[in-house]
């Protein structure tokens, strides 16, 4: 398949038909990775995108419990407001 170079700002853009764009995820604004082949040409590539992991129960236990660690311990608050009533 053939297509078109085309100046973009400074730069030099290349157009993908969208029959091609889905070898990239479909994804309009996908990063890639362009590497020059010893023969000649280009080889594009999707840059794998890095997944967040999700915590496990655990972990979530974990960070609740040093969230409770890191609160201060006082009186209760309304047993503070009946005091400061008498």
């Amino acid at each position: 398949m053939q297509t078109q170079l085309g100046k973009w700002g400074n730069s030099t853009g290349l157009r993908i038909p969208a029959e091609m764009l889905v070898h990239l995820g479909g994804d309009k604004n996908a990063r890639v990775e362009i590497s020059p082949l010893p023969e000649g040409g280009l080889l594009i590539r999707p840059v794998a995108q890095a997944q967040p992991r999700s915590k496990t129960p655990a972990e979530w236990a974990e960070q609740l419990r040093a969230l409770q660690r890191s609160m201060p311990m006082g009186h209760s608050v309304v047993r503070q407001m009946r005091d400061e009533e008498l």
